[in-house]
């Protein structure tokens, strides 16, 4: 099968797949017996942003030969995005608590995810939020990103359901207790 064009920037051909694998070919015993496989007409995957569906026409040659009973052809084109990784420095930590400071004012993102939803995200729209619970006790706590001690480190930014945090710089960030403005 012939693939023409290419899917929009951002996008990629994860796998052409037709449907049926195999077709039942009649003519001539002597040219039958050679076929190893037949070819489609060209597939077009210009401007396709999701998987689809598409009838195809098979390539039959010579013209003696002909399909044995009469089926229709499709390929699945599989279209994802293209994933990449993009790194935002000086993330600024917000401890929503009181009593409670960060140790860094800012820390290191590397958010992976579609290289279209990325290049979206502005340098200033990622942000570390610290909730640490009332019934926490000590004056310290080093937390990661997850779940910890009750505590929760949480990274903020507009493409939340498509980007994940690959790696968080320090991977560690400690909060203190402080005593609250009197």
């Amino acid at each position: 099968m012939e693939q023409r064009g290419e899917p929009p920037e951002g996008y990629r051909v994860r796998q052409i797949t037709v449907e049926p694998a195999e077709v039942e070919v009649q003519g001539p015993r002597s040219i039958v017996e050679n076929i190893e496989a037949i070819v489609t007409e060209e597939i077009s995957v210009s401007d396709l942003r999701a998987t689809t569906r598409v009838p195809v026409v098979l390539r039959l040659s010579p013209r003696t030969l002909s399909l044995s009973r009469s089926q229709p052809v499709t390929a699945t084109i599989e279209i994802e995005p293209v994933t990449s990784a993009r790194t935002f420095t000086d993330v600024p930590v917000i401890v929503r608590n009181r009593g409670w400071r960060s140790e860094l004012e800012s820390v290191e993102i590397t958010l992976t995810g579609p290289m279209q939803a990325l290049s979206a995200i502005g340098e200033d729209e990622v942000t570390v939020l610290v909730h640490v619970p009332d019934d926490v006790e000590g004056d310290s706590l080093l937390l990661s990103l997850g779940a910890e001690s009750g505590a929760r480190l949480e990274v903020l930014h507009p493409a939340a359901d498509e980007v994940t945090v690959k790696k968080l710089s320090p991977a560690k960030l400690r909060v203190l207790g402080s005593d609250p403005p009197g």
